[in-house]
């Protein structure tokens, strides 16, 4: 056990045991200290004591067995650590410990081959998750990340990136270097002053509504020395992302004014177009359509006179038939009053 779970238990307090510790010369030589986070918590002030006293130094840990035989002030206050176990909502698999010297909870699933984000962490606040080199492909939302600080994400397969991770201030560090990001949400211009990402280098699919990644980048990388490289895929070139303005600066969006204009020059062309290659079709259909206006408003005695279209298909090629054409035509002229040319079609 604990030396100070010990002395708790005899009825000292937490405070007592300090200011003794300053007043006198303790002696927990041969007892079986445990260095573990809870005794972590109490070490500085015992080294600081133990500059008047020097049987203190002598003090020995017992357990954990890495640590055993070995003087408790020769060891690093780093290894002063709590293991968490699956009960306490340790991940299957991963090594997860509180470790009081740097304030924080540290869970490792690194190189674990897991496919998706664990669905549970340690209960504490302060985590410091590393999911590096696993096959997670979703860098997915988890309840456990507004008590996480720092994930490490790097050398994962990840595509996306949930837009609801840009905007929780308690992360402050997030690593997905070495990933297949393919866009950027602008939902991460969310994120503080305080926070910083690091997506290493990555090329990704880009539009002129993307300008704010130019300053985004910029100030990552001059506020915490993160090397982002970002090449931006844009209209059939690539560029890095901090030159976009090069590109969209020059283009305008277009008004509705213009819009209009260029629908209306649109509709009179392709106008002009059907009345060129359709011609004798709406003469023939605008002459069906008087005709049976003026048959609806006028007497039966009155009738409009029998009109019959008439329908020639010939090689224009073919001087015998095009002479015969011209003469059916001409014949025509004589004994009607109007007469349509027939349309010349190549057999």
């Amino acid at each position: 056990m604990s030396v100070l779970s010990n002395l708790l238990k005899l009825g000292f307090t937490l405070g007592t045991f300090l200011s003794a510790s300053f007043k006198y010369p303790l002696s927990l030589y041969k007892n079986p200290i445990r260095s573990d986070c809870k005794f972590g918590r109490i070490i500085k002030h015992i080294k600081s004591a133990a500059k008047n006293f020097e049987g203190v130094r002598r003090i020995i840990c017992k357990d954990p067995p890495l640590l055993r035989g070995e003087r408790i002030f020769n060891i690093s206050e780093d290894l002063f650590t709590c293991d968490i176990s699956m009960e306490n909502k340790c991940p299957p698999e991963c090594n997860s410990y509180e470790q009081p010297s740097r304030s924080r909870v540290v869970v490792n699933c690194s190189s674990t081959r897991k496919h998706k984000m664990p669905s549970f962490c340690p209960q504490q606040d302060d985590l410091d998750i590393n999911f590096s080199h696993n096959f997670i492909s979703v860098f997915e939302y988890r309840t456990y990340l507004n008590r996480t600080y720092s994930i490490n994400l790097s050398y994962n397969r990840i595509a996306s990136v949930d837009p609801f991770i840009y905007g929780i201030k308690k992360l402050r560090n997030i690593n997905i270097q070495h990933n297949e990001i393919l866009q950027i949400h602008k939902n991460i211009r969310l994120m503080t002053n305080e926070q910083h990402i690091s997506f290493g280098n990555i090329s990704i699919k880009c539009s002129c509504e993307m300008k704010w990644i130019e300053v985004w980048l910029e100030n990552q990388n001059r506020r915490h020395g993160v090397s982002n490289s970002i090449i931006c895929h844009i209209q059939g070139r690539y560029i890095e992302a901090i030159t976009m303005s090069e590109i969209c600066s020059a283009e305008k969006p277009r008004s509705a004014v213009q819009y209009v204009l260029l629908s209306i020059v649109i509709a009179i062309y392709i106008s002009l177009l059907l009345c060129f290659k359709m011609k004798y079709e709406l003469f023939l259909l605008l002459r069906e359509f008087k005709s049976l206006i003026l048959n609806r408003y006028n007497d039966n005695e009155n009738l409009q006179p029998n009109v019959y279209a008439v329908y020639i298909s010939f090689d224009a090629e073919n001087d015998n038939i095009m002479k015969w054409i011209k003469t059916v035509v001409f014949n025509l002229e004589k004994k009607t009053s109007k007469c349509v040319c027939p349309q010349e079609i190549s057999l």
